[in-house]
């Protein structure tokens, strides 16, 4: 299963979170392109995700990059074969209100 692992980020560091599922996919034999918003502008990333036939986008975001999540999902090119999760702190708070805003979204990670 091809997938892209975004982590909406603006400092120059890697949440464990993140880290710890870049590897468990990684290890279960899965290719992965892991894409950092501190390191990567909006325009690329969208051109790379839309461009890389993934089967799977994972996303993990705190509230303040609500705003962000959001473009992208906007202007990702969903095909019939993506499936889309969104983790991080905003997945586990505000779960209704994510599915109701991003309808694009499949599935949510809530909690740990």
């Amino acid at each position: 299963m091809r997938t892209a692992l975004v982590y909406f980020n603006n400092e120059p560091c890697i949440g464990r979170g993140a880290g710890y599922i870049a590897s468990i996919i990684l290890e279960a034999g899965h290719p992965l392109d892991f894409y950092d918003t501190n390191y990567i502008s909006m325009d690329d990333l969208v051109a790379k995700v839309n461009a890389g036939s993934y089967d799977l986008l994972l996303m993990s975001a705190s509230t303040i990059f609500w705003k962000q999540v959001q473009k992208l999902l906007a202007l990702v090119n969903k095909s019939n074969s993506l499936k889309i999760l969104l983790g991080g702190i905003h997945a586990t708070i505000i779960r209704e209100k994510a599915f109701s805003e991003c309808p694009t979204l499949d599935y949510l990670c809530i909690g740990e």
